[in-house]
């Protein structure tokens, strides 16, 4: 997801990155190995998987293995980072240090979107004579689909759970995939604004994109 958003702002248009078989580099191969067992290439040289170093460096570094490739792709200023470079004893530091500060980024940006609606919506008083109305505003303002989509749900919970108006719906995938590249940081600033059947839906997202690319393990790791 992340290199696919790094592609389309690049070049935009947009890119199926990870529905194919990925570069030995990245560590896979068109021949699957056992777990652990090393894939060796034609040209003789052996390509360990790089998956379970990156996995190993956010652990000890007490990361979510999501801050961990973020803040490579962040901080790149030429070209998309590899898989190797995400493991690295700078990559780790490079997230530590970035933690504090993206929160609170993330923090004030959410507040400046609370009082963009709070504005509109006391601007439009007057003629909010029902609740769509209310939510036809707030799907009109200036913030993110994550945020329209959450204060939606949370000023009436029972109405959308069946089916989405359209507005809604162009707001479904843009915003879970906003939130899916940054749950540990929208969940620790603004856990009460994220509803739970906008959790729900990530998930639901979520594993339709890992069935999609044949990943089969009933696990979820964020």
């Amino acid at each position: 997801m992340f290199m696919r958003r790094y592609l389309l702002k690049a070049k935009g248009q947009p890119s199926n990155y990870g529905s194919q078989v990925l570069p030995h580099y990245d560590g896979t191969s068109t021949e699957r190995p056992r777990p652990g067992q090393a894939v060796l290439h034609r040209s003789g040289k052996d390509f360990k998987p790089v998956w379970p170093k990156i996995a190993k460096c956010a652990q000890t570094n007490k990361l979510s293995v999501l801050e961990l490739i973020r803040s490579q792709f962040d901080t790149s200023i030429s070209g998309a980072p590899g898989a190797q470079a995400c493991h690295s004893s700078r990559a780790a530091a490079m997230a530590v240090r970035r933690r504090e500060p993206e929160r609170q980024e993330t923090f004030n940006t959410l507040n400046s979107y609370r009082s963009v609606m709070d504005l509109e919506i006391s601007k439009n008083m007057p003629y909010l004579k029902t609740g769509e109305a209310f939510i036809d505003v707030i799907l009109a303002s200036s913030t993110s689909a994550i945020f329209k989509l959450n204060t939606v749900l949370l000023i009436d919970d029972t109405s959308h759970k069946g089916a989405f108006g359209p507005g809604l719906l162009d707001l479904l995938k843009p915003a879970v995939e906003e939130y899916l590249l940054r749950p540990d940081v929208y969940e620790a600033v603004w856990s009460k604004f994220i509803h739970p059947l906008f959790r729900e839906m990530a998930l639901k997202f979520l594993q339709t994109e890992r069935s999609y690319l044949f990943i089969r393990t009933n696990d979820l790791i964020l």
